[in-house]
């Protein structure tokens, strides 16, 4: 399984569609 975890002030933009992008400081390897 994979999870991604979000700061809780994003996620009603994300949710509605108005964030659509999230940038890390660190690297995946997914």
């Amino acid at each position: 399984m994979k999870a991604l975890s979000i700061r809780s002030d994003y996620a009603a933009d994300i949710m509605n569609g108005t964030k659509t992008e999230e940038y890390r400081s660190w690297s995946t390897k997914y």
